[in-house]
């Protein structure tokens, strides 16, 4: 009775959640097994980092001082704050001493532009003001926290001339088991395989040839863009040259978030690859199809035992399992790893709550699905504290400006800027 409803159950799972597990499994396969000799040393490029800087994240300190500390022979940090009264100033005036000086630029962000994000204002501004000795410019987030070898693993593949830009993916790892941030934590696992498969790269660890600013327009692009690593995939496209991957320069970050906070940033990221990315078509529907193979399959597997059709009950319970068990032994992999390259870095890692994240799945799901369905519709999009409306040809533009203005924070955890 219920066995062709079973048959397209099985059919939808084959192709919506199959290619998730396909997918998580080519990610996991990219990070190598324990005990992997380091690659050769050889020559470095003179490198310029990036970080443009609005509001106090609370890694930000950490950040400036991994920055501060990195086995790389020529680079200076070029950092841009959006403001004389950003709160970043308070955390970053003890750092600037003497010997940071010499290593680090800080400069207030003078050209806001109402076509982009106030973050690609301030990272235009500082490639803009690079001397031509740069060779590679790398971009970094206020949130992550670099090891001593990061900007070598970025910088390496650059060695290829076909490879543009290196990235790497950002894993969270909270400290709490409060529901935002399992949530995040469990959405990001599963966004950083299709971020793989797609090649989407990530501002946050993020480094390109010199020569492309230079020689192209790619700097007029991001003026026009909310953000510029989702759309930097097309403009390397158009030129010849591809976004390479470095597991290596997976960066792990413990912060916190309350649940509404998680789904603007869950909408956000999405967001930027609806207004950029190519492959937006592909990721809304296999996004929006896998939600509703896991419904269509829950439903006619109850449905199925309460007729007593066991064979149908039992393939779509079977092909829900295996979906499970799939995205899970593989994230568990990519997991398993981050912690042991976590620990050589000496980062002090919270406990596993993969238990607790288990419980958090159908939850994450249903956020996922509504933010995919909002963010098809949206018309306006606040970062912190900025409302940016989203209109055609211009895919961005800034409504109104004013310094960033603090929130309260948690005394419990560190808790993410949004």
């Amino acid at each position: 009775m219920m066995l062709y409803p079973a048959l397209i159950a099985l059919g939808m799972a084959l192709i919506f959640l199959g290619v998730q597990v396909l997918w998580a499994w080519r990610l996991a396969a990219c990070y190598p097994p324990p005990n992997t000799p380091a690659p050769p040393d050889e020559d470095l490029p003179r490198a310029a980092v990036v970080l443009s800087v609005r509001g106090a994240d609370p890694s930000l300190v950490d950040c400036l001082h991994g920055l501060l500390q990195q086995d790389y022979p020529d680079y200076k940090v070029h950092i841009v704050i959006d403001s004389e009264h950003d709160p970043a100033w308070e955390l970053l005036r003890p750092l600037l001493d003497d010997e940071a000086a010499a290593r680090v630029h800080v400069r207030v962000l003078e050209t806001k532009y109402a076509t982009c994000s106030l973050k690609v204002s301030g990272t235009v501004q500082a490639i803009g003001d690079l001397d031509a000795e740069v060779r590679v410019v790398v971009l970094i987030d206020a949130d992550v926290i670099p090891y001593a070898h990061w900007l070598r693993d970025l910088v390496r593949p650059l060695r290829d001339p076909g490879v543009g830009a290196t990235s790497g993916v950002r894993w969270f790892l909270p400290e709490t088991d409060d529901w935002g941030s399992l949530v995040r934590g469990l959405w990001n696992a599963a966004a950083c395989s299709q971020m793989f498969a797609f090649r989407i790269p990530w501002a946050g660890s993020l480094a390109f040839r010199a020569e492309l600013f230079r020689d192209s327009d790619l700097l007029d692009q991001w003026k026009r863009c909310f953000c510029e690593d989702t759309m930097s995939y097309g403009a390397l496209r158009r030129l010849g040259l591809r976004v390479c991957f470095v597991p290596a320069a997976t960066m792990v970050n413990p912060e916190r978030i309350a649940l509404k906070s998680c789904y603007s940033f869950i909408r956000r990221q999405l967001l930027t690859v609806r207004l950029h990315h190519p492959c937006w078509p592909l990721v809304r529907v296999t996004g929006v199809g896998a939600g509703l193979t896991l419904l269509l399959l829950l439903a006619v597997s109850v449905t199925s035992l309460g007729v007593g059709d066991f064979l149908s009950a039992g393939l779509t319970a079977g092909a829900l399992a295996a979906f499970v068990a799939g995205m899970a032994s593989a994230l568990l992999w990519i997991d398993t790893s981050l912690r042991r390259m976590a620990r050589k870095r000496g980062v002090r890692l919270p406990a596993s709550l993969w238990w607790k994240l288990a419980l958090a799945g159908p939850l994450t799901q249903g956020i996922y699905v509504a933010a995919l369905v909002s963010v098809s519709f949206l018309r306006k999009v606040d970062w912190r504290g900025i409302t940016y409306e989203l209109y055609d040809p211009t895919p961005v533009r800034l409504t109104a400006y004013h310094p960033y203005r603090a929130e309260v924070g948690h005394a419990d955890g560190p808790v993410s800027v949004v």
